[in-house]
C-alpha cells in the first residue's frame, strides 16, 4: 500500500523488468497493463514520475501514481507521465 511506514522499493530496473514481462506475456491488445508507483512517499515526486515514464516505456498501457501529496502535484502528473493515469 503507498501509505504504509517503512516501505521498500524494488530498484527501478527490476520494476521495469516486472512491466517488460507482463508486456510480453499480453496474449490479447484488449489486455491492459497498469502500473502502479508507490514510490512517491519513498523516494519523492521526481523519482515517482520517473518510474512510471519507466513504466510506459516497458509496455504499461496505464499508470496507477500512488498518493501525490498537493493539488499542484496532481495537475502535474498527467503532464509529466507518458500515458493516461
Amino acid at each position: 500500500c503507498g501509505h504504509l511506514d517503512d516501505k521498500e522499493l524494488v530498484s527501478i530496473e527490476d520494476y521495469a523488468a516486472k512491466i517488460r514481462a507482463a508486456a510480453a506475456a499480453r496474449q490479447s491488445k484488449d489486455f491492459l497493463i497498469i502500473a502502479r508507483t508507490d514510490a512517491r512517499a519513498v523516494a519523492g515526486f521526481d523519482e515517482a514520475i520517473r518510474r512510471a515514464n519507466a513504466a510506459v516505456e516497458a509496455g504499461a498501457d496505464v499508470i496507477f501514481f500512488e498518493a501525490p501529496q498537493t493539488m499542484e502535484e496532481v495537475s502535474k502528473v498527467p503532464q509529466l507521465i507518458k500515458a493516461p493515469c
